[in-house]
């Protein structure tokens, strides 16, 4: 349970899963894209006048020496229905270890798969990154959907 407390959360100890994934290896950046509301609006030029670009989440991590990453964008790219995964972001208390905020990306598809540049002269690691659309996100408090209470903390917001 998210509890409210004097020292922030540090964004430093996470989890992602991809459900329907074994992953090899752990992200180590998430990106999150901004959270916007789509005005309604009654016609095609304010319509046009106030879209706001398509924003996606971003996932980084030191390359595992795996595919399952790119089987993915290739089976997305070669696809005429291609299966959309659910990514869930956990963010973990640095003590206990346990979820205390949680993002849940539906309707996920890769867009864009690339890697760092591989350079001679550095000693870097080469890194992965994965762009995915998505559908929709619902962000909770340690798991706990639909809920409301306040000050306890806990709580559920779809967007």
């Amino acid at each position: 349970m998210t509890a409210r407390r004097e020292n922030h959360y540090a964004s430093f100890n996470f989890v992602v899963r991809v459900v329907g994934m074994k992953l090899h290896s752990g992200f180590n950046e998430v990106i999150f894209p901004p959270f916007l509301i789509s005005p309604t609006t009654t016609s095609k030029t304010e319509q046009s006048l106030l879209e706001a670009p398509q924003r996606n989440l971003m996932l980084r991590r030191a390359y595992p020496g795996s595919l399952e990453l790119y089987t993915w964008w290739d089976k997305t790219r070669h696809s005429r229905k291609p299966r959309s995964r659910v990514v869930i972001v956990e963010l973990l208390d640095e003590k206990s270890h346990l979820p205390v905020l949680s993002w849940r990306f539906s309707g996920c598809l890769p867009v864009s798969l690339h890697y760092s540049p591989l350079a001679a002269q550095q000693s870097a690691l080469l890194i992965e990154s994965l762009e995915l659309s998505f559908e929709r996100i619902e962000m909770d408090y340690a798991g706990i959907k639909g809920t409301d209470q306040g000050a306890k903390g806990v709580g559920g917001i779809k967007f």
